[in-house]
């Protein structure tokens, strides 16, 4: 059970990752499946006389594809339905994973014991639980194969930067949720969340690069950073805010170095601690722009009858993050 879990574990994490990067998801549930399909055949085709570094890896590969399928269906469906549907959407999903675990277990159930009763007319008691076994599997692998099939009939909708982001910075969420209690589905509430958690990777990660190519700003995506925490802490110590933000201090002394070069800030009256000049509040506030432009590019996610709601939780987010500078 080792090498299954294991398995499992490593692919959920990655194609969840990979998933919110790439914003492509359909790719894994179609890898998954073969996988699966493959690795039931294997175990089908065991005997009793298998070695157990065998049965191991037979094990691992299907864990390795269990991995692929199982996050990124939940990714799927949290992806084709509007905010407000996302509890009952997920909660539906798991539902159905644990009536299809049951149905499954009840059906291959019956197929062993039926050629169980079988084949013990036949040969001893251990070739006879493991020919059974084989029949079990080979069943298995059949049914993975038609999941397969719908794995290539799953339609693949551009995923949402929201959705993106709770896959990677959630992970094992949706193990978690199989066994957790009822969680709060209100869609503010899920939007607020989604928006945070884009927000909070925004700033601090690659979409800085993003924001400062957006705004046409002729400045290092570290500077940028730096310059909008100086305006957003006014009066902390450069190196609070580097350990704060868990930057390395050689480029936050290169970042403090470029401002002070192109005038963008001053050095105040504590060491240390710097100032917006005039044309540092002008810098700041074309990021201010980008960085809303990027917000509002996640209007079309919602229906025409949420945007008016959707517009509103937009603006006051946006004031919260980075208010505008006088």
């Amino acid at each position: 059970m080792v090498p299954l879990m294991g398995g499992t574990l490593l692919t959920s994490i990655l194609s969840g990752q990979l998933a919110s990067r790439t914003g492509k998801y359909k790719r894994f549930p179609i890898i998954g499946t073969i996988i699966v399909t493959v690795a039931l055949f294997l175990i089908s085709r065991m005997t009793a006389e298998t070695h157990a570094l065998a049965v191991a890896s037979y094990m691992l590969l299907l864990g390795l594809g269990l991995g692929f399928v199982m996050q990124v269906l939940i990714i799927a469906v949290q992806n084709a339905v509007d905010y407000r549907d996302l509890g009952v959407a997920t909660s539906n999903a798991i539902l159905f994973r644990f009536i299809g675990g049951s149905l499954g277990t009840a059906l291959l159930g019956a197929i062993l014991a039926k050629q169980l009763t079988i084949n013990l007319q036949h040969v001893e008691r251990t070739q006879a639980f493991a020919a059974s076994l084989s029949t079990v599997f080979l069943v298995a692998s059949a049914i993975a194969f038609f999941g397969l099939i719908f794995a290539l009939l799953l339609p693949e909708r551009p995923l949402r930067e929201t959705i993106a982001a709770a896959a990677e910075t959630d992970i094992g969420g949706e193990i978690a949720q199989t066994f957790s209690m009822p969680a709060d589905t209100d869609s503010r509430a899920q939007l607020l969340r989604g928006l945070a958690i884009l927000a909070d990777r925004d700033v601090r990660r690659r979409y800085i690069s993003a924001i400062v190519t957006r705004a046409q700003v002729d400045l290092s995506p570290n500077a940028a950073w730096l310059l909008v925490q100086i305006e957003r802490e006014p009066r902390v110590d450069v190196h609070e805010l580097c350990r704060r933000g868990k930057c390395d201090a050689t480029k936050i002394q290169a970042a403090t170095a470029e401002l002070l070069n192109k005038s963008l800030i001053e050095p105040a009256s504590i060491a240390n601690v710097y100032e917006l000049t005039g044309a540092g509040c002008e810098m700041y506030n074309r990021l201010v722009a980008a960085r809303r432009e990027h917000l509002a590019e996640l209007w079309p996610e919602w229906s025409p009858k949420k945007r008016e709601e959707v517009a509103e939780i937009l603006r006051r987010l946006a004031r919260e993050l980075i208010p505008e500078t006088g």
